[in-house]
């Protein structure tokens, strides 16, 4: 049997180191995973912890995984290695249509790239569709009634002068009872027209819309002490208000 010549031996050796190269790069994909789990989330980036040995580098596949109440592992997305420090490991979204959650089950891949390319973050949730059932409205506030028509003083009569009790309260002090409901609250307390109310509570009354908007304000059921000017004698008349009637 003739012996192989030199040149065929040169060739195979030759044949055989491109095929071991050829094997080794179409293996870089195929190197064993490194295992960890992500530790933090900030926005779409994660840091991970690793619990295995591998050589991992920046741009190296990261893949996170969602295992399954049945031990089933449901791929979230794929994301890229920016930092290495120890077993702590940065990464960036690469493709992925669900934001990463603490705890998902993460894959490295030393050496399998990912191509650069800019990834637009997950769009928020569609909001439903189904309209908002309507409150039930708030019950109307329950305002006080005193059950009377009054009107703001006049700074003097009409030719000018004014009398003593005006001199003494101040020429534009309190409101002038104009009418009393009959049967209200003011009208069982005794409170009659042309009384001059100067005080609600003890704080002086000069006002006819704030003085309307205090009796409001009391509520049912409260009592209002109104001081009255009557024919030159100051009387302090309680007055328990009542509800609002409705109109």
């Amino acid at each position: 049997m003739t012996a192989p010549s030199f040149s065929t031996r040169i060739t195979v050796s030759a044949a055989l180191a491109l095929l071991t190269a050829l094997f080794s790069m179409a293996n870089l994909d195929a190197a064993a995973p490194v295992s960890g789990h992500v530790a933090a989330v900030d926005g779409t980036n994660i840091e991970i912890t690793v619990v295995s040995k591998g050589a991992i580098a920046p741009g190296d596949k990261v893949e996170l995984l969602y295992t399954t109440s049945t031990g089933v592992e449901l791929p979230v997305g794929i994301w890229r290695v920016r930092t290495v420090k120890g077993a702590m490991v940065t990464a960036e979204m690469a493709d992925s249509s669900t934001r990463p959650v603490v705890g998902l089950r993460a894959k490295i891949y030393p050496g399998s790239r990912v191509d650069e390319k800019v990834t637009q973050p997950p769009a928020p949730p569609v909001p439903s569709l189904e309209k908002p059932q309507p409150s039930s409205p708030a019950p109307p506030a329950v305002t006080g009634w005193l059950g009377v028509a009054i009107v703001a003083n006049q700074k003097g009569d009409p030719d000018g002068g004014t009398d003593m009790l005006t001199r003494f309260f101040g020429a534009d002090s309190g409101v002038t009872v104009m009418e009393v409901a009959t049967g209200g609250p003011a009208d069982r307390a005794g409170v009659s027209v042309q009384d001059r109310i100067v005080e609600l509570n003890g704080q002086p009354v000069s006002d006819a819309a704030v003085f309307a908007r205090s009796i409001g304000d009391l509520g049912e059921g409260a009592t209002a002490n109104l001081t009255i000017l009557r024919q030159e004698k100051r009387l302090v008349v309680p007055v328990i208000l009542e509800r609002t009637p409705v109109r």
